[in-house]
């Protein structure tokens, strides 16, 4: 994950040498959440630093900052050509088109194969129907070959399934269990993303599972942030988880 995602700012840790409601000691310079392991809880062996105590700052644990970042295209070409591929003969080319659906309006495909020739469609369907599934479909009246077409190259919606991790999963757990944890249940939304899914939001068309994505790190950010509030001699445990989560994310980075 991105970096960017968990920013810690707009808080006392922001600020050298000022006490902190955690800790009432003096804090080092600011230091920037860097990946979303360090929202995983941890809790300690210590049991009494576990017990909630009330939260007396009024600025949040932490601020959030969420990047979105996309390519920068001052002119969709491609759209451009959308309505020839529509229009022309090539199989392949048209099934890859509604695949990545690389055009603004959702219901120009719909509209283009409406229009079209009837024996034109009927053999486009025709290339795209394993063997095992016989002629039925070829049956359909000229709208619902259309509507098939379309379901048949498009990607059916994921269902969505909201953050699984929560800080009480990992009572005890060490910081290193803490960050695989969370690696595991962002890798686990991240691959619930369809790759199409990535061009569309990269190319910027508004792009549904890549806001649940980001909306679910929005989430680990509120579960962790209400446990700091909560029970505040937990933070130095997340310290390390994001230490421990950072050399790993940058590990990782290497590889690649």
């Amino acid at each position: 994950m991105n970096s960017s995602l968990l920013i810690r700012q707009g808080s006392l840790l922001l600020h050298e040498n000022q006490s902190h409601p955690w800790h009432g000691k003096a804090v080092g310079p600011h230091r920037a959440l860097s990946h979303p392991v360090i929202c995983l809880h941890q809790g300690r062996t210590d049991r009494s630093s576990s017990e909630p105590l009330p939260s007396t700052a009024l600025e949040p644990t932490f601020s959030f900052q969420l990047a979105l970042p996309q390519f920068y295209v001052p002119y969709r070409w491609w759209e451009d050509g959308a309505s020839m591929i529509l229009w022309a003969f090539d199989h392949q080319d048209i099934k890859r088109l509604l695949r990545f659906r690389l055009y603004e309006n959702d219901e120009l495909p719909r509209h283009v194969l409406q229009n079209r020739n009837a024996d034109v469609v009927s053999g486009f369907l025709a290339s795209l129907l394993p063997e095992e599934q016989g002629m039925f479909p070829l049956e359909l009246s000229h709208h619902d070959k259309v509507e098939e077409i379309l379901e048949l190259c498009q990607l059916r919606t994921v269902p969505v399934e909201p953050w699984r991790w929560h800080p009480n999963y990992s009572y005890n757990a060490e910081p290193r269990t803490i960050a695989s944890y969370i690696d595991v249940e962002s890798s686990r939304q991240f691959q619930a993303v369809p790759f199409e899914d990535w061009i569309r939001y990269a190319l910027g068309y508004p792009t549904e599972s890549i806001q649940w994505f980001f909306s679910q790190h929005k989430q680990l950010h509120d579960i962790v942030s209400a446990h700091l509030d909560l029970f505040p001699g937990e933070f130095d445990t997340y310290v390390e988880v994001e230490r421990v989560g950072t050399v790993r994310f940058n590990d990782l980075s290497l590889e690649f």
